[in-house]
């Protein structure tokens, strides 16, 4: 079966789009009690790579596909709203650690949950099972 008489590639950058910027006004009107000032979904972008062990910043600037200059007022933005701490690792000593403190476990938390609800009442009525398999299909690609 030929894909492209499927779905043309035109109306696949159209989804993709129109789902950003869906999620983009859900989440700036969703998550905006959560933090300590101005909600950024840059900060989101970044801080749901930080497992509980903590991770470096350049692997963390990849992670997130943002560059490491950006990282670099995101991350100083962060510690100044205290949502994460960073401390030099142990071993050496020329790579800092980026943990989460108590309010970005918090917020990472609530994010999800919330999230999860929002994907809940757009999917009402459609099969769930076919969107959480193209989703994991996408997920698939993208780390190709």
């Amino acid at each position: 079966m030929d894909m492209n008489k499927v779905v043309q590639p035109v109306q696949y950058i159209r989804i993709i789009y129109a789902l950003k910027k869906d999620i983009e006004e859900w989440a700036e009107a969703n998550l905006q009690d959560l933090w300590p000032g101005k909600f950024q979904l840059s900060y989101m972008q970044v801080l749901i790579y930080i497992d509980e062990e903590g991770t470096t910043n350049k692997l963390l600037a990849q992670q997130a596909q943002i560059s490491k200059q950006a990282m670099s007022r995101i991350i100083s933005n962060m510690i100044e709203k205290n949502i994460i701490e960073v401390q030099p690792v142990e071993a050496d000593k020329r790579y800092s650690k980026i943990t989460l403190t108590d309010l970005g476990k918090e917020i990472v938390r609530e994010s999800h949950l919330r999230f999860s609800k929002y994907i809940e009442t757009i999917s009402e009525g459609g099969d769930w099972k076919s969107i959480v398999d193209s989703l994991t299909a996408l997920s698939s690609l993208l780390k190709k």
